[in-house]
């Protein structure tokens, strides 16, 4: 799995979602869901929400029906981290 600028971009607004003050805030977004984040299921692992204002998501891909732990292009994200 390849991520570009652009899907990475899209990741990375994804997580400011967590934010109730965010203009596109999605209660949904919880542990254990799955997502479509930029045409790719995702498996939302944990999420940290601090009281200084970060928000931070661990997710992984879901290919064939399945956690994908496997990368050969590991690109860790800012403020969106796929777990190996």
């Amino acid at each position: 799995m390849t991520i570009t600028e652009e899907f990475y971009r899209e990741l990375s607004d994804k997580v400011y979602w967590l934010d109730p003050k965010h203009s596109k805030y999605e209660p949904d977004l919880k542990i254990n869901s799955e997502w479509d984040f930029a045409g790719v299921e995702f498996k939302i692992l944990q999420i940290k929400d601090s009281l200084d204002g970060m928000q931070a998501m661990a997710a992984a891909p879901i290919v064939h029906s399945k956690l994908e732990k496997n990368f050969k292009n590991k690109k860790i994200l800012a403020n969106f981290r796929v777990l190996k």
